[in-house]
């Protein structure tokens, strides 16, 4: 099933929405790092068995230290940029994608 946006909500309202081709990317990059970020796997697995355009972050990362290797692995990200992506365009919008993910993990990690 295609979706043109994919959301990941938190009971509290939050939501983060993003085109489905840089929830694509952004996926593509949390998997090359499961060797390096331990506990990842379990989070993305979940992570991609959600099938809807929304995404309840309880679902896929339903503890804090979930939470927590997700943080990290986003941080990774954020800290290294897109990768090999060579569209500036895209490559922005993932990297602002994935900034904007990880303040939101950021804060719920932080509040709980």
């Amino acid at each position: 099933m295609s979706h043109d946006t994919r959301t990941i909500t938190w009971k509290d309202g939050a939501r983060w929405s993003v085109p489905s081709t840089v929830f694509d990317r952004l996926t593509a990059r949390l998997d090359a790092l499961r060797p390096v970020i331990l506990g990842l796997d379990g989070v993305l697995a979940r992570w991609r068995s959600a099938t809807g355009a929304a995404l309840d972050v309880d679902d896929f990362a339903p503890t804090e230290d979930d939470r927590a290797v997700l943080t990290a692995a986003l941080a990774r990200i954020v800290e290294e940029g897109a990768g090999e992506v060579e569209d500036a365009e895209e490559r922005r919008a993932l990297e602002e994608g994935a900034a904007a993910l990880h303040e939101l993990f950021v804060t719920d990690v932080t509040r709980s």
